[in-house]
């Protein structure tokens, strides 16, 4: 089953977060921002891009952090290696999931990486477990040490980062692959033996417990990935066939999405 991206589902919004998101860049080269308001729910998810224009991409794009190493006001709390392979066995490789605090507001950054030790590329995941009411406030990528202002596309990037409900379950997810604004895809697998670059999520709570994630190849799923995740209301955390129902349903959205924001 092949899961399209989600694209945008209110235009508008997505417009005025986008202008808020780059006036903020262009204000510091490479901070750790947080867009004019929270990524909002509108009405059941939210997508940010990544922002190499040449990728020809939507104008809502995430973050790209260039700072040699993390700020001085966020402080490293936990990280969790994880490796995870396939029932295929053809899928295998390890996420690692770190937390940082940001020490001016309590507020924690989640980042995800992504080691592929498999034979067959890797093209769209998901992050769940964590409970509602939790918001995100930023996200994007950490290009460590790239010149200030630079965010061209690197291997190993994702292309579009997404905050969405389905069926209930609150979840993050990456993607690898997309369409772009003309409808082209745009494929930046990750391949055997590539390293993804750090993605990331900050979100206004100040806890953070055990979750777990799942990759796909395209045709098939990654076993349980435990990963470290914000501590919300409590929500449980669902079970394989749930998460792949959740999959499912965001690429449905996406494409719903798409045709609205062409059509309108």
């Amino acid at each position: 089953m092949r899961i399209r991206e989600p694209a945008s589902v209110c235009r508008a919004v997505a417009v005025i977060l986008a202008a808020g998101l780059m006036l903020a860049l262009a204000t510091t080269a490479h901070a750790l921002v947080v867009p004019a308001a929270p990524l909002p729910l509108a009405p059941s998810i939210d997508t940010r891009y990544h922002p190499d224009t040449s990728l020809n991409l939507f104008a809502n794009t995430f973050n790209v952090y260039t700072g040699a190493s993390m700020p001085a006001n966020y402080t490293s709390k936990v990280s969790l290696p994880s490796d995870f392979t396939s029932t295929s066995t053809l899928m295998s490789g390890r996420m690692t999931s770190e937390v940082w605090q940001n020490t001016s507001n309590g507020n924690l950054l989640f980042a995800y990486q992504i080691s592929n030790t498999g034979t067959v590329v890797m093209r769209t995941g998901n992050v769940t477990g964590f409970g509602s009411g939790v918001e995100f406030l930023d996200c994007g990528i950490l290009h460590f040490g790239h010149p200030d202002g630079d965010v061209a596309f690197d291997q190993g990037d994702v292309l579009v980062l997404t905050h969405a409900v389905t069926q209930g379950t609150e979840q993050f997810g990456f993607f690898f692959e997309t369409e772009d604004f003309d409808g082209a895809e745009v494929d930046r697998w990750l391949e055997p033996s590539q390293t993804s670059s750090w993605f990331y999520f900050e979100a206004d709570t100040p806890e953070w417990c055990r979750g777990i994630a799942t990759v796909q190849d395209g045709g098939s799923s990654a076993d349980e990935i435990p990963v470290l995740v914000p501590k919300g209301l409590g929500a449980p955390i669902p079970e394989p066939v749930t998460l792949l129902a959740v999959l499912a349903g965001v690429g449905a959205i996406g494409r719903y999405a798409r045709r609205r924001s062409r059509n309108g």
